[in-house]
């Protein structure tokens, strides 16, 4: 590849263009396949490539200008420039996904958010990403490595691993007129797989393409957690009303885990058929009612309330969301090396030291 191109035509600068792309893109994709293990070498001429494109890019655009004045088209010129960079297959740099968001690394500055590839995605376990082009859904990928075609970019991350939302109900009833003044649940949620026939693989977490573009894709690429809690809370001053306070309070018992299972049904009747989304545990947290409710209470034979503690299921399920996290921070982690942002280094430190705790 030459290393001076002064000079050369707006063709032959394409061409060169085009052969260091390439080679970046194998570059990139082996050292992400590699991760800790990738070769410096390797990184170290990622680092050249990049240097060297910008340069051609620099090199390239005025021609192209030149290009667009003599040969004007009814679209802005900023579209009229990426166009061309876009069909000619210049990297715009690399997007990596994870932590349920999208972070853009090299190319020039937004132009790969702004206006889409030629790029990198690379997705980690546990998402999806819906992709879109030339304003229209073009396709949904995984985990790994793809490369974007002219003008497509990320349209909207999808966390696919369980996570979990606090929710706080004020003042409901229930069945016997007592009023609860707090009631604590913990929800968790994912993205429903549906049926195991219509199902992409996808490593630990598969999921159904039907389901995202049709169900779970919104138009502002926005995440479902508020959705979530907001019809939780509907849910559980429906389902509150139908149960004694007696019922709901014990921490172990059949009524309880009636109510449980009552509300996880209430709350899936919304969110998994209307939004593509399935609760899979609800539990209760703390319960708190008025001094006259527990008198009443007591008076009437039933327990006093207690302040219960989160189940065995619960936690269980906390510690393993807690893994699966550090999991993939370590995985970015090995991907963007001394770029790591300095919050998700705290974080793995963090994880690693609850976890170790729980361990002991």
């Amino acid at each position: 590849m030459p290393e001076d191109t002064a000079g050369f035509s707006q063709q032959e600068l394409r061409e060169i263009i085009q052969a260091y792309s390439r080679r970046l893109h194998k570059l990139q994709v082996r050292v992400a396949m590699e991760g800790i293990d990738a070769r410096p070498a390797d990184r170290i001429e990622i680092e050249d490539i990049e240097q060297k494109l910008s340069a051609l890019q620099a090199q390239l655009e005025p021609l192209i200008d030149i290009d667009m004045e003599t040969n004007p088209q009814d679209v802005s010129k900023g579209y009229q420039r990426e166009a061309v960079l876009g069909a000619i297959s210049i990297d715009q740099g690399t997007c990596i996904v994870s932590n349920s968001k999208a972070e853009y690394i090299g190319g020039t500055d937004g132009t790969l958010r702004q206006f889409g590839g030629p790029g990198n995605l690379i997705v980690q376990e546990g998402h999806a990403v819906i992709l879109e082009q030339n304003g229209r859904l073009s396709r949904v990928v995984g985990r790994g490595i793809t490369w974007l075609e002219s003008h497509e970019r990320v349209s909207m991350v999808v966390p696919l691993q369980t996570r979990s939302e606090r929710v706080v109900v004020e003042q409901v009833v229930t069945k016997d007129r007592f009023w609860i003044e707090e009631l604590e649940l913990m929800v968790f949620h994912k993205v429903d797989q549906g049926p195991e026939e219509d199902q992409t693989e996808n490593g630990q977490y598969p999921f159904s393409e039907n389901i995202l573009l049709t169900k779970v894709w919104t138009m502002s690429g926005g995440d479902w957690r508020g959705s979530i809690k907001a019809v939780s809370e509907t849910a559980a001053r429906d389902v509150v009303g139908r149960y004694d306070l007696e019922q709901i309070l014990p921490i172990a018992g059949k009524p309880r885990v009636d109510f449980k299972d009552a509300l996880k049904r209430e709350i899936n009747r919304v969110v998994k058929g209307f939004m593509g989304v399935e609760v899979v545990v609800v539990d209760i947290g703390k319960v708190r009612v008025p001094e006259e409710a527990k008198r009443r209470l007591a008076e009437s034979g039933g327990n006093a309330p207690t302040q219960p503690t989160l189940s065995n299921e619960l936690d269980d399920e906390i510690a393993a969301i807690k893994r699966r996290r550090l999991h993939e921070l370590r995985k970015k982690q090995a991907l963007m090396g001394r770029n790591t942002p300095s919050e998700d280094l705290i974080e793995i430190e963090e994880l690693e030291n609850k976890l170790r705790e729980n361990r002991g």
